[in-house]
């Protein structure tokens, strides 16, 4: 054995050939592997082994760490560590956070998170669900009372326009007499501003 060895760290020679062995071992298992009788015997013998091990763990594994776990948590130095760790994680989940928040990507993050939930959830949907629930009598209350007094300006305004093209377009003289007309409706625009603000 030791001249065997000497030759080989002195004679290249020898250990080329053991190289070349060694070469020819590993082809050899490629090949061999690569024949589907070794592949199912390899997967038939994983498989023996995996229910093998599925099995101890249910019968032996599983009821011992069941019952060293509720013999943990009967002690309450452990619901202490349960707290200290939990606290722990809070803490660190929080100052990640708010490092996160602090920097431009965390930010830009943040706000295209939020364009996805809001895509998600679908608010146009969910409002128009809702308002088709309202009754006729309450969805006008809700635009009433939303709009104040600026829904009556809105309705003298377009009155208004609508007259001024009008009568504009049947003479221009009639103008003069609407532009009076409009300087009392904005009168009348400033009193409601007042009243509703």
């Amino acid at each position: 054995i030791r001249g065997a060895l000497e030759r080989f760290v002195r004679d290249p020679d020898a250990s080329q050939q053991l190289m070349e062995v060694l070469d020819a071992l590993v082809q050899q298992g490629i090949h061999e592997l690569g024949s589907e009788e070794m592949q199912h015997r390899v997967i038939n013998r994983v498989e023996a082994w995996v229910g093998t091990l599925a099995g101890h763990a249910h019968e032996h594994l599983l009821p011992l760490s069941v019952a060293r776990l509720q013999a943990w948590l009967d002690q309450e130095s452990s619901w202490q560590q349960i707290d200290q760790l939990a606290v722990r994680a809070i803490r660190s989940v929080k100052q990640s956070l708010e490092r996160q928040l602090a920097s431009v990507e965390g930010q830009d993050a943040v706000k295209a998170w939020i364009a996805r939930v809001v895509r998600q959830i679908n608010v146009t949907d969910l409002v128009e669900e809702q308002v088709m629930k309202l009754d006729t009598d309450e969805l006008e209350d809700l635009i009433l009372n939303n709009t104040g007094g600026n829904l009556v300006v809105i309705q003298i305004l377009g009155g208004t326009l609508g007259l001024v093209a009008g009568f504009v377009q049947v003479d221009i003289r009639f103008a003069f007499p609407l532009l009076a007309f409009m300087g009392v409706v904005y009168i009348a625009f400033r009193m409601n501003q007042r009243k509703f603000s």
